[in-house]
């Protein structure tokens, strides 16, 4: 069980035999992720995911499953045994998995539900079924393929079209030097966009038909100049293509830790593209697989897919912290989470802080100007014991008038030694 707070990564580990990665070992296991989980079986050295009992991705995991490598024989991706139930969650990607056998993206033996939204193209096998290996009694529930999926086999890469016949001696071939060699036979008609169910023996892989499409550069031509002469060739004949899907960045917010009543009405995001702001996204507060999950979509165009983008959320509600994570290209994830706020009790010496504020109608009004200024420049001087001495200026209340008459009477003595000096010496001198 895997909680929607948690971050899963099963990566590069192997085994001699089969599940390498992640293992539901029996057919009474029930398994669990939650929305809001982040879920990655990457590189591993036989089956990304090998399940036998009832295994549930729920909607709103982030789940990555690429680079799995099942050298001997089925499921690279995912293998799901006889009478096993396995749902996907509609953010997930499965993606150059590898089989020894059959089913280099998954290989289903029991029952399999893959949502509109998962990424599932471009795996291989050695024998049969790239993608999709479905035997003889079990069922797949399988999604039409979209518009920006792009095929990996092809020089140059062309887009992915419809799911077709990849069994073992009739694999697909679109490129054969003599084209009476191809095989492309299509599985079923998947250009009106329906989910297939799959419940035949049946060997599939998503690929193209014989006028693959070459994907736009998203650097040519430069979006604010179009070449008039090149949407022509995108334009499809054959009414009952799947229409041109709407590419687009997701933010999924996530609220952790805190009381639905504190959240706002809504949040707003800022959209960066390539360090430029490109608009903003406003998500209201409707909920996505649970309650703490919020989620929606800025739309951007198919030339910018490929472009540096990023999300910085805009007020964020007071008492709550934010953390941005791109999972993937331009999926987002952002967690609110609240911090109690700490209240500062009032100092118990407060009331002597007033005192200060009565002293100035005691001093002259020469002195504020100088005085204010000696606390500022030093602050530390208060530890000091230099600080009593230092009243050398007159004080209010004292009287001073003894002292000038002794200074004068002092002044008169000298001058009346000095005087009598200069006498003795004349006296001499006659």
């Amino acid at each position: 069980t895997v909680d929607g707070t948690s971050k899963l990564y099963v990566n590069k580990n192997s085994w001699t035999q089969s599940g390498g990665g992640l293992r539901a070992q029996y057919s009474y296991t029930t398994s669990s992720v939650a929305s809001g989980a982040i879920v990655e079986i990457k590189d591993n050295g036989h089956n990304g995911l090998e399940n036998y009992g009832t295994f549930t991705f729920e909607d709103g995991a982030i789940v990555t499953i690429t680079g799995n490598d099942e050298r001997t024989t089925n499921g690279g991706g995912i293998f799901n045994g006889s009478s096993a139930t396995l749902t996907l969650s509609p953010d997930t990607v499965i993606t150059n998995n590898h089989a020894a056998q059959t089913g280099g993206g998954i290989c289903n033996a029991g029952s399999v539900t893959i949502p509109e939204g998962v990424q599932f193209y471009n795996n291989h096998s050695d024998l049969a079924g790239d993608d999709l290996y479905n035997r003889d009694g079990a069922t797949t529930y399988l999604i039409p393929v979209e518009n920006d999926w792009v095929l990996d086999d092809c020089d140059p890469n062309h887009l992915i079209d419809g799911w077709y016949d990849d069994a073992q001696g009739t694999r697909w071939e679109a490129h054969a030097a003599n084209t009476n060699e191809n095989h492309i036979v299509l599985y079923p008609d998947t250009s009106l966009g329906e989910t297939l169910t799959v419940s035949s023996e049946k060997a599939l892989k998503a690929a193209h038909g014989n006028n693959p499409q070459v994907p736009e550069d998203p650097d040519q031509p430069d979006p604010e100049e179009p070449d008039p002469e090149e949407p022509e060739p995108e334009v499809p004949e054959d009414p009952d293509l799947t229409p041109p899907s709407t590419p687009s960045l997701t933010i999924t917010k996530k609220w952790v830790a805190d009381n639905p009543e504190d959240r706002p009405d809504s949040v707003t995001f800022n959209v960066y593209k390539d360090g430029i702001y490109d608009g903003f996204l406003e998500i209201e507060g409707k909920y996505f697989g649970d309650r703490d999950t919020w989620r929606d979509s800025y739309p951007i165009e198919e030339y910018e897919v490929g472009a540096d983008w990023w999300v910085e959320e805009v007020d964020v509600p007071v008492n709550y912290t934010d953390d941005v994570e791109e999972i993937r290209d331009n999926v987002f994830y952002v967690y609110n989470t609240y911090e109690e706020p700490v209240i500062e009790e009032p100092e118990s010496s407060e009331p002597e802080s007033s005192e200060p504020s009565s002293e100035p109608s005691e001093v002259t009004p020469s002195e504020p100007s100088v005085e204010p200024s000696e606390p500022s420049s030093e602050p530390s001087e208060p530890v000091s014991e230099p600080e009593p001495a230092e009243p050398t200026l007159p004080q209010t209340g004292q009287v001073w008038w003894p002292v000038i008459l002794l200074l004068a009477g002092g002044a008169v003595l000298v001058a009346f030694g000095a005087f009598r000096t200069i006498r003795g010496h004349g006296r001499r001198e006659r």
